[in-house]
């Protein structure tokens, strides 16, 4: 799986000594005692049995209606059983709730008792025209749902249902597990099914999602379906491994399971694993398994998809099946696709399976790549696309790109054929920045070199170069806040040959941010790294050293070595001299002369991706500062051979007792003797046949 942005590692909050106080709760309840429910002065939930009074009040019919929330403490539910607070649709919760970013630990729901009625699970059950914000159930929570009934299954790790609401700034970590068996299984990350317009912003699921049913399951990472009132999903993102497992149909997404009428997905993505299973169809795709005239915009998939099904199985990076005029704008997808129908139809899409569209409105999509395995299997028929595997009427695709990276011939060649170098350029940005900066380029590769969207991911905190003094220093650092609420920004630092880090956190909230660090010691190595802290983790950037005596620079071993492609690596130590330009010189051995590159950016690593293959090279890092340039070490590199390729494309002038095969040779370093095609009934051996060069 590929990890995106700079995160050193997770940490908690408490790392920088912003741990608040824990309520353990021991089963009792007891009323709040301070605040008067309104805005200005709201009730204060100080304490566990506090929380556990409210869920009881409101199952006891108390709706709060325009009443105000707020608490003040880290809650640990010490495992022990939870009712939600809103039991069902007549004993909801209508008031705000705001966590005021604390966290609550250890949920323990295990509902395996039957009873008759829809079942709603989760923290919340039913809310309707509520608020809820800045909430973090994080560590051990657990949701486990299972007995025979004929009605729904509504289970969430915020909410299971909600009606007019907004639900913002939440997050949920553990699992959940529901078997429906004979009924419909709805189960989200942080919500199982909205209603009414109700909207979703910032939230984040790292829990495992499983829904099973006989009937029908949805598994959302976000929610898991919705009702036709245009909901609006922004800024989300799950990482957690999504499963649906059904009799009849199967619905899963990393965002949501279904999208239905008029809903929009902005600026989320998902990396975590979605896979469904189902006797008859299965739709699965990195965001949504299906939608209904929807709005997909700057949004992106890196987790791998699976469907399997008996009869249909759709499989997309972004969506599996797409119905009525859509939009897709500004996405991509980096993870495999994988789709098996065990007797009828597989569809595997780089960005969609399925487009179904008959109105006079085209579905669109705009600005889109897809680099990962597309895989389509059947015993009866096959369909695979590097944007759709297949589009039934009117859509229109701009600047739409992907690589040849199936195991297979595609059925369906819509967009534009591509390769990596091109992905990997930045040509791709001139072209999709025509008239939408939604673009930026891939630093440091962590998305292996593919274009990154600007507002979409994991926050991105990038430690800048310093500005040395001979005994003080002017740290710099750039932040792009994306989907999460930043609380807190500043600095870790420490001598090199020490091992605790000491923090100053700076008061600034804009893009770039800086802090002059003073009384240092002279002729000494230090390290730094910028931070910002989240209302669930802390973020760091990438480490620096810096001199506050003269610049060094050393030139490190190549990485990613490739036929034509290799990175160079450089280390940099700032020095109290202004560093103007930093660089690599390389050449192969037997040429005479260097080639020069100047590195723009604050890392110090170059992507070449035109080197010669089976060729020896030597290259070293330079830095010029305001008096010298100074030189690294040489180190040398030899690249492999290019490996030739035989690719298999489809069949043409197809006649009942004939067929005309094709294939393509690109040629490497290798010599090709001999090539030709094997080709066999479905219950025969092979037949060959073969054609000398």
């Amino acid at each position: 799986m590929k990890r995106f942005i700079y995160i050193i590692l997770f940490v908690l909050i408490s790392c920088h000594g912003l741990q608040a106080q824990s309520s353990v709760w021991d089963g009792t309840r007891s009323r709040w005692v301070k605040g008067n429910g309104t805005l200005q002065n709201p009730f204060l939930i100080e304490e566990a049995a506090h929380l556990a009074y409210l869920a009881d009040v409101v199952n006891a019919g108390v709706l709060y209606a325009d009443s105000f929330f707020v608490l003040t403490v880290d809650i640990d539910l010490n495992h022990l059983p939870w009712t939600p607070i809103g039991k069902d649709a007549n004993a909801f919760y209508a008031g705000s709730f705001d966590g005021n970013y604390h966290r609550i630990n250890n949920l323990n729901i295990q509902d395996t008792t039957y009873r008759s009625g829809i079942v709603y699970a989760g923290l919340f059950g039913y809310v309707l025209d509520a608020d809820i914000r800045n909430l973090a159930l994080l560590s051990d929570n657990h949701i486990f749902v299972s007995f025979v009934s004929s009605y729904n299954f509504y289970v969430g790790g915020i909410a299971a249902y909600a009606f007019a609401s907004q639900i913002s700034n939440c997050c949920f970590e553990g699992s959940i597990a529901v078997y429906a068996y004979n009924s419909y299984a709805y189960v989200g990350g942080i919500l199982a099914y909205c209603s009414a317009g109700t909207g979703m912003k910032h939230c984040i699921n790292r829990a495992s999602i499983l829904a099973s049913s006989e009937g029908i399951a949805y598994a959302g990472g976000i929610m898991a379906d919705g009702d036709n009132s245009q909901p609006l999903i922004q800024g989300c993102y799950n990482l957690g491994n999504i499963q649906a497992i059904a009799y009849n149909y199967t619905y899963a997404g990393g965002i949501s399971a279904k999208l239905n009428y008029k809903a929009s997905l902005i600026n989320c993505f998902n990396s975590g694993e979605i896979n469904a299973n189902s006797n008859y169809y299965a739709y699965v795709g990195g965001l949504t398994g299906f939608g209904n005239s929807v709005t997909i915009r700057n949004s992106f998939n890196e987790g791998n998809i699976y469907a399997k099904a008996y009869d249909l199985a759709y499989a997309g990076g972004l969506a599996g099946f797409i119905d009525y005029p859509s939009e897709f704008s500004n996405v991509y997808n980096t993870g495999d696709v994988f789709s098996h129908s065990l007797y009828y139809k597989s569809f595997a899409g780089g960005i969609a399976a399925y487009v179904y569209n008959f109105s006079h409105v085209l579905t669109r999509f705009t600005n889109c790549y897809h680099c990962g395995m597309l895989t389509s299997l059947s015993s009866m028929m096959s369909f695979s696309g590097g944007i759709a595997a297949e589009i039934v009427s009117q859509a229109e695709l701009n600047r739409c790109y992907y690589l040849t990276t199936s195991q297979q011939s595609f059925s369906n060649h819509l967009g534009i054929e591509t390769n990596k170098d091109f992905l990997r350029s930045y040509s791709i940005l001139d072209t999709f920045n025509q008239s939408d900066p939604a673009w930026m380029y891939d630093e440091d590769n962590e998305n292996e070199g593919y274009p990154l969207l600007a507002m979409s991911g994991l926050n991105l905190i990038i430690t800048e170069k310093p500005q040395v003094f001979a005994s003080s220093v002017m740290l710099k650092a750039k932040q792009f806040q994306r989907s999460d609420s930043i609380t807190q920004r500043g600095f870790a630092f420490k001598k090199l040959s020490e091992t605790v880090f000491s923090y100053v956190i700076v008061d600034n909230e804009s893009t770039y941010f800086d802090y002059l660090l003073s009384s240092l010691q002279v002729d000494s190595l230090y390290e730094y790294k910028a931070f910002v802290v989240l209302y669930h983790d802390t973020l760091y950037g990438n480490s620096m050293v810096f001199s506050t005596a003269e610049a060094r620079v050393y030139t490190l071993p190549v990485s990613e070595l490739a036929s034509h492609y290799v990175r160079l690596h450089g280390e940099l130590i700032y020095g109290n001299d202004s560093i103007l330009a930093k660089g690599f010189c390389y050449k192969p051995l037997s040429d005479p002369d260097y080639t020069w590159k100047t590195i723009p950016h604050a890392y110090f690593s170059l992507s070449i991706s035109d080197v010669l293959s089976h060729t020896s090279y030597m290259y070293y890092a330079y830095a010029v500062t305001s008096s010298d340039t100074l030189y690294g070490e040489t180190l040398y590199f030899d690249t492999p051979k290019q490996v030739s390729e035989v690719i298999t494309e489809n069949t043409s002038e197809l006649g009942p007792y004939s067929a005309c095969l094709h294939g393509r040779i690109v040629y490497g370093d290798d010599s090709v003797v001999t090539r030709g095609f094997e080709y066999k009934d479905v219950s025969a051996s092979y037949s060959f046949v073969c054609e000398l060069l």
